[in-house]
């Protein structure tokens, strides 16, 4: 095991955001990244059951026709944009070229002591106690799936930069699913991580699929519209989508008419809430209806956990493990953290991307940019009572499950934040910014012209959008026809 003579960083993660750590984290701190990915864009396996000797974190979730509902100009890093031919809300493959790039240009700019390793699985992260670093163990990866050559090194400060989309949250006790399942061989029902296109479902030769998606945040409209456009011969229209957040009475069943995503699309039925599964293949919803099902994804999200994280050797003699823990019952924010960032009774392990329903990538890098100005001493972090008090006051607002969203423009305001925080220097988050975050229409006024026109637009304007004339109340007006 190394000597802990120096201030060494470990970056755990192999991603976007592990990347602009690396890239703004000062040569002063050494950091040193560890990937299990084998590349920037191909997780470790990219699989829809992983092997049970896989972790949970080497499975992707990305599906393959993955869509963004960020459009180009708001989806980037400082240093580098997405061209001009580029379409205003990108794919799967524009993102990809994009993060190529910026992998080739974080890599081929490393100075001084900056090391990234792919390959490595990071097992263990050992606190030692405040201040005195901590033991990682890691191993490389077999062909197999199998660690081998096993090290354990000492770092004085840790960057988790692993991403929070790993571990799905468990598909909830339902009444007479499981005798649903028993019912019929080719019932399926998985969670949303697992989904990767609507043609898993179906052998040739097979009957279309009846499908139900249960969940209306992102990940819940963006596989309804992948469902909804295959093939009749695939999957049986219309595909059901079941939503809670609505009373039954508010549920008019075609979603299609009254969503930017896709004008027209009469292939989404709406239901409400689930009642209750039966036997005989049929589901009961909240709204009344009674539909024969044969797919379920369950597209409810994901919780936040790091197993590899072990604080039990750092306590010191007043605290319990309780009063350092990160994460929490529920799974749906982590604790112990100030500005969403800091491990408040350790500053030197930090979280970075865990904030929600923000633009990722201009968030995770001002959060890597403030945690180089605290950790090189041009920040300094308030006392851990007021860190405390942050938490606090953050949780009586949001609470446990809003702790790391940030809605209505937040996302923007803690960039600008977190800039003054490192000394005004941080990412650019310009007015128009500001302006094209919070107009939604947007997104839908592009999907129209794809659907009606066959046409792909590439800047607001030639949508008829104009950030110079459309005043605050205009915006707000057209929010509220979407």
């Amino acid at each position: 095991m190394s000597s802990p003579s120096k201030i060494r960083t470990l970056i755990l993660g192999g991603g976007p955001t592990a990347l602009t750590a690396l890239h703004h984290l000062s040569p002063s701190l050494n950091p040193v990244c560890l990937s299990a990915r084998p590349s920037l864009w191909t997780p470790t396996y990219d699989i829809t059951a992983p092997p049970k000797n896989i972790p949970e974190t080497e499975v992707s979730p990305m599906y393959r026709s993955l869509s963004t509902n960020i459009s180009k100009l708001l989806m980037r890093f400082n240093d580098l944009r997405m061209g001009e031919e580029v379409p205003l809300f990108p794919n799967r493959g524009d993102v990809e070229r994009y993060l190529n790039d910026y992998e080739r240009f974080v890599i081929d700019g490393l100075k001084g002591s900056k090391e990234f390793r792919r390959g490595i699985r990071v097992e263990k992260i050992d606190w030692k106690g405040k201040g005195k670093g901590w033991n990682v163990t890691y191993a490389r990866i077999r062909g197999d799936g199998a660690g081998e050559d096993r090290k354990t090194e000492w770092f004085s400060h840790v960057v988790m930069a692993a991403g929070n989309y790993s571990f799905p949250k468990a598909i909830p006790e339902t009444p007479g699913l499981e005798d649903w399942l028993k019912g019929g061989s080719e019932r399926i029902s998985i969670h949303s991580k697992y989904f990767r296109s609507p043609s898993q479902f179906s052998k040739s030769g097979d009957p279309p699929k009846r499908v139900l998606l249960v969940g209306s945040s992102a990940s819940g409209l963006d596989i309804s519209s992948h469902f909804g456009a295959a093939s009749d011969e695939l999957i049986h229209k219309p595909v059901l989508r079941s939503v809670r957040s609505r009373p039954p009475e508010k549920i008019d069943g075609n979603m299609g008419e009254k969503s930017g995503y896709w004008p027209g699309n009469h292939a989404i039925k709406e239901v409400g809430g689930i009642v209750r599964f039966h036997a005989d293949g049929t589901v009961e919803f909240a709204t009344g209806e009674r539909e024969p099902v044969d797919v379920v994804v369950w597209c409810i999200g994901y919780v936040f956990r790091r197993p590899e994280l072990d604080l039990s050797h750092g306590l010191a003699k007043d605290e319990t493990l309780e009063d350092v823990t990160v994460e929490t019952p529920s799974g749906s924010r982590f604790k112990n953290f100030y500005n969403h960032v800091v491990f408040v009774p350790d500053p030197t392990l930090v979280f970075l991307g865990t904030p929600q329903k923000v633009v990722p990538f201009a968030v995770t890098e001002a959060q890597a940019i403030y945690v180089n100005s605290v950790w090189t001493g041009q920040t300094q972090l308030p006392t851990t009572e007021q860190m405390r008090e942050w938490e606090k006051d953050r949780l009586e607002r949001k609470g446990e499950k809003g702790f790391h969203w940030m809605d209505g423009g937040e996302d923007g305001d803690y960039i600008d934040h977190l800039k003054d925080l490192s000394n005004g220097i941080g990412v650019d988050w310009t007015k128009r910014d500001r302006w094209e975050r919070q107009n939604g229409a947007i997104r839908g006024e592009f999907v129209k012209w794809k659907v009606e026109r066959g046409k792909v637009a590439r800047t607001p304007e030639e949508l008829g959008f104009e950030f110079k004339t459309q005043t605050a109340e205009e915006t707000e007006k057209i929010n509220q026809l979407i």
